[in-house]
């Protein structure tokens, strides 16, 4: 049965429905990201770009340690003092991640003249709130 109340769009009050729901977001945005963020229009920012992955060690929710890609220009790349973006993706705290991102905020990089932190939080319900908002928060004072 579909977390979904068909007439007024509505979540139902029991978890595996919403999990039904949850994994319904998640499937159908998938193809739409991918499309969208593959577009070629996007390549100068992954060419001109370099990509660093770090991770930001975490105890909040257990040993857990944060994934955050790292977009450095590459006409930056010998400045030591440089402007920082932290990003956090899109998909309402459920969905996306930022490899989904990756090519649009490569671009963002190059077009504002900055470094980019892309900050893979854990997602809803499987890690519960605050959580996902701790692990983006622990990589602000990383």
């Amino acid at each position: 049965s579909s977390g979904i109340n068909a007439e007024y769009g509505e979540l139902k009050q029991d978890a595996e429905s919403n999990m039904e729901y949850v994994n319904l977001f998640r499937t159908a945005n998938a193809p739409f990201v991918k499309l969208f963020c593959a577009d070629e229009a996007f390549n100068y920012g992954r060419e001109q770009t370099s990509i660093t992955h770090i991770k930001v060690p975490t105890s909040h929710d257990g040993e857990f340690d944060v994934p955050v890609e790292v977009y450095t220009p590459k006409d930056l790349a010998n400045e030591t003092k440089r402007a920082a973006y932290l990003f956090a993706h899109g998909g309402g705290v459920i969905a996306l991640s930022a490899a989904d991102m990756r090519s649009t905020v490569q671009c963002v990089a190059v077009d504002m003249g900055v470094v980019v932190f892309n900050v893979d939080y854990r997602l809803a319900p499987e890690t519960k709130c605050p959580n996902n908002i701790k692990d983006f928060y622990k990589a602000i004072k990383f």
